[in-house]
């Protein structure tokens, strides 16, 4: 409530000595168009002047930013509410949306102070989720600093996180918290520096672009970890119903899948390069069968559940991978398939030690390993006892 706000002007070289008094009435309100009433006094008798009526706009208070868990500082505008929560803070920071809100201009954060504090951003009650609808290019470029999301609708019309550096973590802890990134037209995240790990979190790409996405033409250290927090139930899923694959790994650093279900209609996740490590999760992919093709310009779907390629190929080097657990189906084709052309091949073409998969993939296990068949139809890498397969392989791995 404004009621009895005061300005007094003293200039001294026009209007010395008039005073204005500002009344506003805001009827107990927090946001809306408010009546400003004015009254005026001259002592001196010198001037004269008109009051005319007048009107003060109080936006809503759409985010709040509590920096150290001082006292909180209110915002309309989600942009201002970051930048503030990133220059006035050196420790954890807490921003909480408070209504729905429209961000139409990509929101930069870049932290260049490399300062000791992050940021969270979830909704203010964390069992009902508000949301963010980004019209712009992006919702959030990404290029460093760390930013924590929980408890969040997000509705981007095109890429929702662009990452080039720092730090983005999605991660809605337990059963009652959940973060929903959806986008529209674009990727989920698309990343070609830094680290997003994605935690609890459900990303569907509805366009025909992947939910994440890297670029093969840098090689800088990039890292996406889908992930299971050991003390809670929450798990991630990821998918992209209108395009080739779910995810698509064309770059350097490393793709680490430990959980979540990953669902692509032609492929699940899509790997050519760098270093993939998948110990647990539920990959499908449910499309037709199509031929491997390659290109040194994205990827086509093959109906596999999982593609690892290895091709010689200026904007790549071939993929590094370890499998040694997970849930793999593919409706029409291959769990695992592995291909190659142009003479390249993996440093290891034997990679899987242990999961359930949908079809045959001994002849990629690891030497001593073998796909036991299943009465369910499916079948599980195990150790085996069969020598040939040992020999068969360790002459291929050692003397081909």
């Amino acid at each position: 409530d404004m009621t009895g706000w005061t300005w007094k002007h003293d200039n001294t070289t026009e209007i010395a000595g008039l005073e204005v008094q500002l009344s506003v009435n805001t009827d107990g309100k927090t946001a809306g168009e408010f009546e400003i009433t004015a009254t005026a006094n001259d002592p001196s008798g010198k001037y004269g002047y008109t009051i005319k009526p007048g009107t003060l706009t109080v936006g809503k208070a759409l985010v709040s930013v509590t920096p150290n868990k001082k006292t909180a500082v209110y915002f309309s505008d989600l942009n201002k509410a970051l930048q503030y929560a990133y220059t006035n803070s050196t420790a954890s920071v807490a921003v909480k949306i408070l209504d729905n809100i429209t961000v139409t201009e990509p929101i930069v954060i870049n932290d260049t102070d490399k300062v000791k504090n992050s940021v969270e951003m979830t909704s203010n009650n964390l069992s009902s989720n508000k949301t963010i609808t980004a019209t712009g290019s992006e919702f959030i470029k990404m290029e460093s600093g760390t930013l924590y999301l929980k408890s969040l609708n997000i509705n981007a019309e095109n890429d929702a996180f662009y990452v080039t550096g720092g730090l983005v973590e999605m991660r809605a802890y337990g059963t009652t918290q959940k973060l929903n990134i959806t986008s529209k037209n674009g990727n989920c995240i698309y990343i070609r520096g830094g680290t997003a790990n994605v935690y609890g979190a459900t990303l569907t790409a509805k366009g025909e672009y992947p939910a994440i996405q890297g670029n093969g033409n840098y090689a800088g250290n990039v890292n996406i970890g889908i992930w299971k927090y050991s003390t809670n139930k929450a798990t991630s899923t990821i998918s992209a119903p209108n395009s080739d694959m779910a995810i698509y790994w064309p770059q350097n650093g490393t793709l680490n899948i430990s959980a979540g279900t990953i669902n692509g209609t032609a492929t699940a996740v899509y790997a050519k390069s760098g270093t993939i490590k998948i110990s647990g999760g539920t990959l499908s992919a449910t499309g037709n069968k199509v031929d491997f093709t390659h290109s040194s310009n994205g990827a086509t779907g093959t109906g596999d559940a999982v593609v690892i390629e290895a091709c010689k190929d200026t904007a790549y080097e071939t993929p590094s991978v370890t499998v040694t657990g997970g849930t793999f189906t593919s409706a029409n084709a291959e769990a695992v398939a592995y291909y190659s052309c142009d003479g390249a091949k993996l440093d290891d073409e034997y990679f899987i030690t242990g999961g359930t998969f949908s079809s045959d993939v001994t002849d990629i296990c690891e030497i001593g390993y073998g796909a036991e068949p299943q009465a369910n139809g499916t079948y599980v890498v195990k150790v085996t006892t069969a020598e040939g397969v040992k020999v068969e392989k360790l002459i291929k791995k050692y003397l081909s």
